[in-house]
């Protein structure tokens, strides 16, 4: 998994302020995310792990986060041209749901694997993550 420091983190929240970031610290974790506040350019660091309360706590610049990928459909996912991996109570002891791989070799996979009225769940209810 791709860590990154707190100034890309930083940077990375003003371009998209949806995204999210955990810290793995001694004793809890957090999870840092962003709010845009009203119109203006203004972003406020916020733990979104318990709440969405302001971050009251220092951040050290030379601390690593890693990025909290988000579920997105099937679609979304191949549009990005990426490596994929699904999450789906079918797909589970496949590899499909551990590795990352084209869009042609989970098709195959797929294929190989299932009738076509499974695969159409898989892929309609399937939860796919895109390789950074």
């Amino acid at each position: 998994m791709k860590t990154y420091k707190t100034w890309e983190v930083i940077k990375m929240l003003s371009e998209n302020p949806k995204l999210k970031f955990k810290k793995h610290s001694p004793g809890n974790s957090i999870v840092l995310g962003a709010q845009v506040i009203g119109f203006s350019s203004f972003l406020k660091l916020c733990r979104t792990d318990f709440t969405d309360k302001t971050l009251n706590n220092n951040i050290r610049l030379d601390e690593e986060w890693t990025l909290i990928q988000e579920p997105v459909d099937f679609m979304t996912a191949v549009r990005s041209g990426k490596k994929i991996k699904v999450e789906h109570i079918l797909a589970s002891h496949l590899d499909i749901t551990k590795k990352y791989l084209t869009l042609k070799n989970l098709l195959d996979t797929l294929c190989y694997s299932y009738p076509s009225d499974a695969i159409y769940d898989i892929l309609t209810e399937g939860k796919f993550y895109i390789e950074e």
